[in-house]
């Protein structure tokens, strides 16, 4: 199938063929990255470049994951082919407003522009409808049918519209339009997607004025990573477009991989857990596979769905420029090949359950069911891992009724006890561990996971590449009376793929298929049998190189020789009287085909980067230089505070440590001397702070990543500052994060010296003996050297750490 693109939409294939003597079963993966929106007009004109960096990374790596999935699935080759979309430079619909015609303003038409009849975002001549038409112009530009097997991966804007164009959504919801490409798509993957309605009532925008308010006033919307503002339009199909019902459906009838996160970033448009630009929890619809629990208004907590991939701020993933773009690229290139190679789950069966009544201390509430039988097709989820086991996920809320005693907060996954069923099911139930004073209400949520029985990787299942069969059948019959010879020939003659030829420039890949090698023609003739032989010809094919990367891969080359017979053949319905066969010369072609062989490590080396594991200073961060400049033994690329100053009059408690988790309390409080004068200016109710403690084993005790944003007397959270820059302080009426409720930070008449203390309940700070001493880290910008570091690494009279029964002191 031939495809033409412009230079931009960087197009890569990758063919590895199948040994000769293999049943041959060729898939074609066909994906295609859709940007999120852009506010400038430079920003429209290049939005296909977002995925430039995400697309590279992918690739990268598909050559040893094609080769090991073909080494466990004899005789099946894999091709990919990959594409960036610009839905900015699309083909437009034709559809706009009278005073806004020019079609890379899509953004800005709102419903009731002049020229337009619409009632709602989605109508013709809306934002909503320019998107999903130019999407879906856009698969059938840069895969043609009959291309299938298109996999949809977008980032915020772009995710939804991929959802919306795979499910079919219109005006009138899920299969309301057809986009007339839904039959051709074999699942959506999300970064940080805009799945739900932002001016939804449940999410807290920052400020007094409601989201679509804030955006059609002409802000540059927090986190997008644009200094322009956005179009009116677009901030109607942002706020009142809910993306919910066709991520839902994808997640159903197709495949989805939705991929949220939050973090600590500046600025934030919304109050509690959010990438900046987009809550937690409006970044994956209910069946998406994942679960987790995000702070509510209300001193409570919901459920958000989708599975983390990290935490990083809603541009990490598009813009180079930002600090965390390398990690955000690792961690969402994994997660989508091994969506592809490994196992693409589904929800089988979702569901919620509360108490009857309220649980004393150390008593179960009742079991409950989850799932009954696996949906049609599919069987139960062995290999992937949820919140309690291979494909289970179970969260929950404890309710603390009143503000002055706890709130309410997500219940410890400890405190669970489930039993994981064979068919998609299982059960659960719940022990209230962590109150000995009270008895607490509960509300749960739940999911049950599934595979398709064919195989748990998506590319397992996907539609295979047809093959070309050509039958006859050979018979000589010979009579007395006549010279006349009537044969008819039979030949079984399967023609596999064509074979594609991939040629890496600097320049976007070239493509070449060669047609099939076979002919067959069918003559009907009642002359005497004649045969015509000619002499052989020779075709040599040039050679083919592919070139991977060569820190990882071992190059080698076979050269084949493959002597095929072209025939005519004559064949007819009717008594045959005579038929003429002519026999074409044998064509031999030579050709020379490049494989590629990972080398596999000799060694654990979770993060790829060529290091062991029990050797690697950042196991989790590929970092194969294992630089470490300020020789604390954590790798730059994972050390939270590199070159920060040393903590001093540290001190550290933390009680409740013979009890379950959920009760633990803290108390930290220090002082260090950053670099002075402060640059960038120090102002944490802006940035926000990251609190980390690990212990000896360098496990995470405590991870507070606490975002910046203004005190919010509706929820009794945010920070609150003095006029002068000098103190700050935080508190959080949402339960905390980690349990962190309280912080404070001040400066001093000393150049460049920052005092802080902080307050968790309600934690679960899991230490042993083993894991004495600890380690503190206050970051305010790492990058900048705005960070500290309390080792406790003793002995006495220096900072040291001893453990009791049921409380750690470090001082």
């Amino acid at each position: 199938m031939a495809r033409t693109q412009p230079a931009w939409a960087a197009s890569l294939s990758f063919l590895f063929l199948v040994p000769r003597g293999s049943a041959a079963a060729t898939v074609e993966i066909n994906l295609l990255y859709v940007h999120g929106v852009k506010s400038c007009q430079n920003e429209r004109q290049n939005a296909q470049s977002s995925f430039t960096d995400l697309e590279q990374a992918v690739n990268a790596d598909l050559p040893g994951r094609i080769a090991s999935y073909q080494a466990a699935h004899p005789g099946t080759t894999v091709v990919t082919h990959s594409a960036r979309a610009n839905l900015y430079t699309a083909t437009p619909s034709g559809h706009h407003p009278s005073d806004s015609p020019d079609p890379i303003n899509m953004d800005d038409w709102e419903v009731g522009d002049p020229g337009c009849t619409t009632s709602q975002q989605g109508d013709p001549c809306t934002t909503a409808y320019e998107w999903r038409y130019r999407l879906a112009r856009e698969i059938n530009r840069l895969y043609p049918a009959p291309a299938s097997n298109i996999v949809l991966i977008g980032h915020s804007s772009g995710a939804r519209v991929a959802l919306e164009v795979a499910a079919n959504a219109g005006p009138g919801g899920v299969g309301s339009t057809d986009w007339g490409v839904q039959n051709r798509i074999a699942g959506v993957v999300t970064i940080q997607g805009m799945v739900d309605a932002l001016g939804s009532s449940k999410y807290n925008v920052v400020g007094f004025t409601s989201f679509e308010t804030a955006c059609k006033d002409g802000d540059a919307i927090a986190g997008f990573g644009s200094s322009c503002a956005p179009g009116n339009g677009w901030c109607e199909y942002a706020g009142r477009v809910d993306g919910f019902g066709a991520g839902d459906w994808v997640a159903k009838n197709k495949r989805a991989l939705m991929l949220t996160s939050w973090a600590s970033c500046s600025p934030a448009a919304w109050t509690g857990w959010s990438d900046g630009s987009l809550p937690y929890d409006a970044q994956g619809s209910p069946w998406s596979v994942g679960l987790d629990m995000t702070p509510a208004p209300g001193q409570t907590y919901r459920p958000s769905h989708g599975q983390k991939y990290g935490s990083f701020c809603h541009s990490a993933i598009d813009h180079s420029s930002d600090a965390n773009h390398a990690a955000a690229l690792a961690a969402a290139k994994t997660r989508i090949l091994d969506w592809l190679f490994t196992a693409a789950p589904r929800v089988a069966a979702t569901g919620s359950n509360s108490t009857s009544s309220p649980v004393a201390y150390n008593h179960f509430s009742s079991t409950f069911t989850m799932g009954s039988t696996c949906p049609s097709g599919e069987v139960d989820d062995t290999v992937t891992q949820g919140t309690k086991g291979p494909g289970i996920d179970v969260v929950g809320v404890c309710k603390h009724p009143g503000f002055f005693d706890g709130d309410d907060h997500a219940i410890a996954l400890a405190e669970f006890t489930v039993t994981n069923g064979t068919t998609c099911n299982g059960t659960y139930k719940w022990k209230q561990a962590h109150d000995s004073n009270n008895s607490h209400d509960a509300t749960f949520w739940w999911k049950t996971r599934s595979e398709r029985s064919g195989g748990p990787a998506l590319v397992g299942t996907l539609t295979t590449l047809p093959t070309t069969t050509t039958t006859s059948t050979t018979t000589t019959t010979t009579t007395s009376t006549t010279s006349t010879t009537t044969t008819t020939t039979t030949s079984t003659t399967t023609t596999a793929p064509p074979t594609s030829t991939t040629t890496t420039t600097t320049a976007p890949p070239t493509t070449t298929t060669l047609p099939p090698t076979t002919t067959t023609t069918t003559t009907t003739t009642t002359e005497p049998s004649t045969t015509t032989t000619a002499p052989p010809t020779t075709t040599t094919e040039p050679p083919t190189t592919t070139t991977e990367p060569p820190t990882t891969t071992v190059t080698s080359t076979t050269t084949s020789t493959t002597t095929s017979t072209t025939s005519t053949s004559t064949s007819t319905t009717a008594p045959v009287s005579t038929t003429t066969t002519t026999t074409l010369p044998p064509t031999t072609t030579s050709s020379t085909i490049s494989t590629t062989t990972t080398t596999i490590p000799p060694c654990p080396d979770a993060d790829g980067d060529g290091v062991c594991d029990a050797a690697d200073n950042c196991p989790a961060d590929p970092n194969p230089d294992q630089a470490d400049a300020d020789g604390d033994g954590s790798g730059d690329a994972c050390d939270p505070c590199t070159g920060g100053a040393a903590v001093a009059k540290p001190k550290l408690t933390i009680a409740g440590l013979s009890t379950p988790p959920g009760d633990d309390r803290l108390k930290l409080r220090g002082e260090m001397t950053l670099p002075f004068p402060f640059s960038p200016a120090l102002d944490p109710a802006t940035s926000g702070v990251r609190i980390l403690i690990t212990d000896a084993s360098a496990a995470t005790v405590l991870d507070a990543v606490i975002p910046g944003g203004a005190y919010d007397y509706a929820t009794q959270t945010g920070w609150k500052s003095n006029a002068s820059g000098t103190r700050w302080s935080y508190r959080n009426g949402l339960g905390g994060i980690g349990g962190i409720v309280k912080a404070s930070f001040k400066t001093s008449s000393t150049p460049g010296l920052v005092q802080f203390n902080a307050t968790g309940r309600n934690g679960g700070y899991a230490v042993t003996p083993a894991g004495v001493p600890v380690r503190v880290t206050l970051a305010f910008d790492s990058a900048a050297g705005q960070c500290g570091e309390a080792p406790f690494a003793g002995p006495p009279p220096s900072p040291s750490c001893a453990l009791g029964a049921s409380a750690l002191t470090c001082r």
